[in-house]
Formats: C-alpha cells, structure tokens, sequence
C-alpha cells in the first residue's frame, strides 16, 4: 500500500485581466490545472505510482477537511501554444460559468504505462470544488491519499535492471537478487554511422576506455551492418534490449544524414516532431516512456569526434572550481514574466544541494532584468561556469531576439569562446538542436574544441508551459533528487513532465528534444573532491583497498586493452577485489569525485618493468624478474622499447626475463639477456 497525507495551507491567486474582465489564476506553485479549453483551470496534484510485479491497484481520498473560499471568476485553461505561436482569442466556455457546481475529478488515473518494465500509472488528484454562481472555492485542506495492490497471477514476471527509481513517487523496493550484476552483459551501445574513420578512430577508443574508467561496458556497432534506416535502427536497439535488460544507454555517433533522427507525428496535431527520443522507446507506437536514454555525437569529421571526446573526458576527470554556479539566460519577452518568471523560479526554489544561479536576463532593470547582452553570455562562459540555461525563443542557428538590444546569439557569436571550463547548457527553445540539413547551434557548441561538454535542445517549436515546467523539473531532478547522468535528467524530467501536465503537449516536447551529448555525462553539484589517504595491500587472496573518510565509491577494474571486467561498489570505506590481474588498471569513483587511479604495488618488489623507454647509450639493468614491452604495467605510461643503432642493453635477471610486444632493437644495437 502507498499512503500520503497532504495538508494545503493556502494556495496562489494571481488576478489576470481579460477582455475587461478579473480572472483568479490559482494554482499550488506548480502550474498542473486541469485542461479542459474555456473551462476553469483547477489546480492538481500530480502522483507517479509504480506498480510492483504481478500487482493491480486502486486508490481513493478520505476527505478529512474542506475549506470555503470567496473567489470571483476562476481563469479558463487556454489553448496551449509553442513558443512560436501568439494567443489569437481568449476562450471561455460560459455554461460553465454558469453553472452552480463545476464538476471535475478528485481522483483521475492514466492508463498503465511501462518503463523498462515497470507498470505504472499517472494519478492527478483536484482538491478543488468551484461555485461560479457563488464566487466560492471549497479547498480539501486535508486528506490521505492511498493507493492499494491487489495480486493479479496471470500479470507476468518484470525484468527490472535499474536501481534508479526516483522517477516514482512511492518507494519501489527490489530484490537483490534481481539487481545483482551480471558481467557479461552490457549497459552502453554505441552505434556508429557508416563512416570507417569514426569507426577506427582512436578518438573511439578513447572514449570507451573513459567510459570503462567510469563503470561502462561497451558494445560498439555499425550502422553499415545493422542498415541505416530508422527502423533497423530501432531493431538492433530493441533486439539488444531484449536479451540485455542492462542496456541502459545508446550513444549516435554521426550527423542526421548517417543516423536519421524519426519523423514522429505528433500526439494531437499533425505536426512532425524529429526525434532522438523515440529510439529509447521499446514498447511499441503508443510508448511515451523512454526505457533507454539516447545520446548522440552530431558529426561524421574525426576531429570533430575528438573534440566532443576530449571535452567529455576533461570535464569529467579535472577539477572544476566553477561547479556550482549556473548562468541563467532569459529572453525578454514580457519580461518579468514569462521566461524571464521561469528563471527565477528556478533561481529562487530551495533545493537539498543548493548551487549559485548568475542572472543574465535579456530585459532592461525597468522590468528586472539586467540589461544582459551577447558579450556577458561569452565573458561568463570564458570565465567559467558549470551550466547555462537558455529559455526563450529560438532558431537552428541562434538564440533569438533575446535581449532589450534585439540582439541574436547565433552560430558565430558561439565560435567566439575560447573556454577550457566546458559547462553542460539546457538549451530550453524551439529548434536550436535541428541537426538536419545545416550545423545548427547545439553543433557549433559541441563541435568545437571550446563550447559545451553537453547540449540539450529541441530540434522543432516547442510547447511554451510545457517547457517552463520542463525546464523546472531538470533542476529539481538535478539537485533535489541527484539524478546527474545528462541523459537520465532529460528523460526522466520529460517522464515526470509527461505524467504531471497530463497532456499532448509535454509528450511532443519529450519526442523532440535530443541530448547532444554522452548520455551518461555526470554533471558536477558541487566544486569535485579528490581522493585522499588511499591505502592498498596486495594479499594472497586480492586486493584490499581503503579509503579514509569515504564509503560508497566504485571500483572499475579495466582491463590493458581499455574494456571494463568489472565494477564494484563500496558499502563501507574498504574493499576487496579477489578477481585481480597484474595488467589491469584499477579506479575509484564516486559523484563529486575525480576518478583516482590505484597504483598496486607488485607482490614481488624486486620485479623490473621496462615500458615506454628509448636507449641510447649503454645500461645495465639488474633484478629478480625483469618485464620489457609496450604496456607491461599500469603504472607506467604505455609505450614501445626501443634500443637505437650504437646502443648496448644489457638484463641481468636472477629469476627470468619476459619480453613481450611493443620491444624492438635496431640494426647496430647491442642487448645481451643473463
């Protein structure tokens, strides 16, 4: 059973004039109404409820206190508009207002939905009853909400490999058992156009091994074997989901020409909305609950590839003293409200990691903003910041029109910064990460070697409410709730979204927003620590790591060739890895840490290892075991030996002398082995 006790001590009542007429805006601070056109937007309390396995529910109210309110005309709910579209007639339905009892729903329920194989339902309760002939609002102050399962022994079995279930309102609990990891799956799938130089690349290679670092398998394929169209796309997704419940991320490499975003109709109109998002869809058409989070890299040139990789690695693995502070940019229009409103909500709600918001609101002081221009965007960005928030209109190229100065920030406005801090920016418009036909903004950000580390933009007109509650959701999401993977933050704010607002509008807008990015990226909170005091003992039996005053960390062991073996994690400040090669690279990581690598010292102390050397005179080396080749160690930067042409090597070994690949002796060079 799930059980809530809400009290609702007051409510916010904004009066909006409309042809002539005093309308009462009343909401619960977070813009859920009802959605009926013309008739009085009530305010609702939203409920995300997971379903455990083999489990049907039912829920109700116990109605424990209502309030009476004098109210004049409570507001209609509107048209919802993208961003691109202006109001063309205020609707008001006035039946309704002439009605002695509105009538609405306490409880409303969704259909079930499923996510990543969790059933679930969408509750939105409306403690509200309205008397428009009266002008009295009666408030249901008090209640408990429950919701009750039932068995249901015909309901198959779920699946579930996802410990993150914050995206529920009730505690789900799972068993160990089904949690448990399985290091011969997977949980990252990298599909890579048909270009054999992305493919081969080492910027590629680089990557894996990064994401190896950080706790990732790795499959990697090619759209020159699966095919190239959106569907067989879409299969291989599906046919790897299907075997490896794992499969948590898929990252695009490759520009929409070789990796096609899908031309998703829109859920009430008959618009196309070109989506990223509908390839982490895996239970058919209907699906509005990405199971899997997709990224993408928009480029088919190798340096471009390096540069998104090297931003991705260095704002993960350095130390970054601008973490928590976050640029909020808003568009002027209506200003102070609108989006310039939206900001500061964000700005000004409490959250359980607070962080520092730098206002760089495009409307003149007169209407509180702060006179921003194109130039402050750049100067904040060059100096340093960890996100950038943009809210306002929008086009492929640009920020638009957004400041008291009808200033632009366009493609070359952003070929302007010369940053080495890459911030994550949460580009909150329409169109600006259209990636079909032409280098849109989200692009020019991520495709240089200055920019962004991620982007996060939509790739047609967006839903304007839609996207302020969006926008909302991503922070508390972030710091309330510590989702910090980029890609886990979009999709579970649209899913939240989704189930919140209750209409079409939230779901197009989740279709077509893409994440221009490494999925997985984790977004600093907080200026990063760095492991201290590590202590490792090589036993018998394994390693033995400890680190003083941290507990809850994770182990990657990865293997010489890049690949992850395996991970663990911490319940305390120490930990033993039994399954332990010489030749593997051992790291440490943990949220608002930089990853720190273990250097083992080797059971036999007296063992040499000769990597990454270039002789050129004349050296003896003496030792128990003596090890010569290109990657003997990790604790030695990779590298061949070489003996250069009038150089004499000599290897005096007590025990024996291993030479492995990566060694080589010239014409004219001299190595002698004893």
């Amino acid at each position: 059973m799930y059980q809530v006790k809400v009290n609702i001590h007051g409510y916010y009542d904004e009066i909006v004039n409309e042809e002539s007429t005093n309308y009462h805006k009343i909401s619960l601070g977070t813009g859920f109404t009802t959605t009926e056109i013309g008739q009085p937007a009530m305010p609702t309390i939203p409920q995300l409820i997971a379903l455990p396995t083999n489990r049907l529910c039912t829920s109700s109210i116990s109605e424990d206190k209502w309030v009476d309110v004098t109210i004049g005309r409570i507001h209609p709910y509107q048209k919802p508009l993208l961003e691109t579209e202006q109001s063309a007639k205020f609707v008001v339905n006035e039946s309704v207002y002439n009605q002695d009892l509105y009538k609405t729903f306490l409880i409303n329920r969704s259909d079930t939905s499923i996510w990543r194989d969790i059933r679930n339902i969408a509750f939105s309760i409306c403690p509200f009853k309205y008397f428009p002939q009266t002008n009295k609002l009666s408030v249901l102050t008090e209640f408990v909400f429950t919701v009750r399962f039932s068995p249901q022994s015909d309901m198959p079995n779920s699946r579930i490999k996802q410990k993150n279930l914050s995206i529920f309102d009730n505690n789900f609990l799972v068993s160990n058992d089904v949690l448990s990891t399985d290091n011969t799956s997977y949980d990252y799938l990298i599909i890579v156009g048909d270009n054999s130089d992305l493919l081969g690349s080492q910027a590629l290679k680089n990557f894996c091994k990064w994401k190896a670092i950080k706790g990732y398998k790795t499959k990697i394929v090619s759209i020159a074997t699966t095919g190239a169209s959106c569907s067989s796309i879409k299969k291989i997704i599906e046919s790897e989901y299907n075997v490896n419940k794992s499969l948590s991320y898929v990252l695009f490499i490759g520009d929409d020409d070789r990796i096609p975003m899908y031309n998703k109709r829109s859920f009430q109109t008959s618009d196309i909305l070109k989506s990223d998002y509908w390839y982490g869809c895996m239970d058919g058409d209907s699906d509005f609950q990405a199971d899997i989070v997709v990224g993408r890299f928009s480029t088919n040139v190798v340096d471009e590839l390096e540069n998104m990789v090297n931003k991705t690695i260095v704002y993960e693995s350095t130390d970054n003293q601008y973490a928590q502070y976050a640029q909020l940019i808003a568009n002027k229009e209506y200003a102070p409200g609108k989006y310039q409103r939206c900001c500061e909500d964000i700005r000004t709600a409490n959250y359980n990691t607070p962080i520092t918001f730098i206002k760089t609101y495009g409307a003149s002081t007169s209407n509180g903003g702060t006179n921003a221009t194109n130039a402050d965007i750049i100067s904040r960005i060059n100096e340093g910041v960890n996100i950038v928030n943009y809210r306002g209109h929008g086009d492929w190229d640009q920020w638009w029109n957004w400041n008291s100065q009808n200033q632009s920030f366009y493609n070359n406005d952003a070929d302007l910064l010369r940053n080495t801090t890459y911030p994550v920016i949460f580009g909150i418009a329409c169109t600006t990460a259209d990636i079909r036909n032409h280098t849109c903004l989200l692009e020019t950000f991520m495709k240089s070697k200055y920019g962004s580390a991620a982007y996060l933009g939509a790739t047609v007109p967006s839903y304007t409410e839609a996207n302020h509650t969006f926008d909302k959701i991503l922070f508390k999401e972030l710091l309330n709730n510590n989702i910090v993977n980029v890609g886990n933050l979009n999709l579970n704010a649209h899913i939240k979204n989704i189930s919140e607002r209750g209409d079409f509008t939230s779901k197009d807008n989740a279709f077509c927003y893409i994440c221009g990015n490494d999925p997985a990226l984790e977004i600093w909170t907080q200026r990063p620590q760095t492991f201290k005091n590590v202590t490792v003992s090589n036993q018998n039996d394994g390693i033995y790591i400890n680190v003083d005053g941290v507990s809850d960390y994770m182990v990657s062991v990865v293997s010489k060739e890049g690949e992850l073996r395996y991970k663990k994690t911490s319940m305390s400040n120490t930990i033993t890895l039994s399954d332990y090669n010489t030749e593997d690279l051992i790291y440490l990581s943990k949220h608002n840490y930089i990853p720190f690598k273990i250097e083992i010292q080797n059971s036999n102390p007296n063992t040499i290892y000769i990597q990454n050397r270039v002789f050129n005179g004349s050296e003896i080396i003496n030792g128990d075991k003596i090890e010569v080749g290109y990657d003997v160690t990790s604790s030695i930067p990779y590298g061949n030996v070489i003996i250069n042409n009038g150089a004499n090597l000599r290897l005096n070994s007590t025990s024996e002398t291993i030479i492995k690949n990566g060694f080589e002796c010239q014409k004219g060079a001299t190595f002698i082995v004893e």
